[in-house]
């Protein structure tokens, strides 16, 4: 039931964080998952954390990102004692240097 002596326990998931084998600007466009119970969903971008709340639905949700940076990492945080959460879907657009 997610508890520990009757309270809830911290749940956390963390992708490794790196540059994805790729120096090119990254941006993280959107994530899709769904959760049955409130959790949060962070995305760090270059050290920078932004935190997105989560309600809980049986229905997918995609959450609207828009942030940048050189190297990225997901985390999935839940202080419930229950915790469903499906593989998250992660959109990232990375913008190549040219040179003119």
């Amino acid at each position: 039931d997610g508890k520990a002596f009757g309270t809830a326990t911290k749940k956390i998931y963390r992708s490794p964080y790196g540059d994805l084998f790729s120096p090119a600007v990254k941006t993280v466009r959107d994530v899709t998952l769904s959760t049955r119970y409130d959790a949060e969903l962070r995305v760090v971008t270059d050290g920078l954390t932004h935190r997105f709340p989560l309600a809980g639905s049986e229905q997918p949700q995609r959450v609207f990102v828009g942030k940048s940076g050189r190297e990225l990492g997901i985390e999935l945080r839940s202080e419930t004692g229950e915790c469903h959460i499906t593989q998250p879907v992660v959109r990232i657009d990375f913008m190549e240097e040219r040179w003119v």
